[in-house]
């Protein structure tokens, strides 16, 4: 059985229930340096405390250097951006009190910890068969909302859930 790091433990607890948006995109994902920038400064428009779990972007060694400029400022001390998944770790996150949104790109495995969690689930398909399941977690099983791929500039939502609420 494994225990969620305490420091990752520790900045959960500092928001209260139902704040921290987790977002998590599994290991084979890796955005564009533009999709990715939206990305984050979508997820810092909120205003809440989030938890990016991302590759680097396309063409960029670290995260680090994909940032949007000022970003790491204006975000001090409520963004951690950990590189790659938190696979280990996950599960765990989910289940956190804090935790109020999950952001997934609708793979396998990230959908099942999604259906057992409490909070908003956000469904961003990025590849092959995660567009079916997206459908299928949004449509049939009223779990969550569906980001649509845009052919102009991006993505846009789909539908609200009636199963959840943020």
């Amino acid at each position: 059985m494994y225990k969620l790091d305490q420091h990752l433990d520790d900045w959960l607890k500092g928001f209260g229930a139902s704040n921290v948006i987790y977002c998590a995109f599994g290991n084979e994902c890796v955005l564009e340096l533009n999709q990715f920038q939206e990305l984050l400064l979508g997820l810092e428009l909120t205003g809440r405390p989030f938890l990016a779990a991302l590759n680097p972007p396309m063409n960029c060694k670290t995260l680090e250097s994909a940032l949007p400029q000022g970003f790491a400022h204006r975000t001090r001390g409520r963004v951690i951006i950990h590189e790659d998944w938190v696979q280990q770790q996950q599960q765990l996150i989910l289940q956190h009190p804090s935790l109020g949104c999950f952001i997934t790109d609708c793979g396998e495995t990230c959908l099942s910890e999604a259906i057992i969690t409490k909070c908003q689930v956000v469904l961003m398909p990025l590849a092959i068969d995660q567009y079916i399941n997206a459908r299928m977690m949004s449509l049939e099983w009223n779990i969550g909302v569906e980001v649509e791929k845009r052919l102009s500039d991006g993505f846009s939502l789909r539908r609200p859930s009636s199963r959840r609420s943020p």
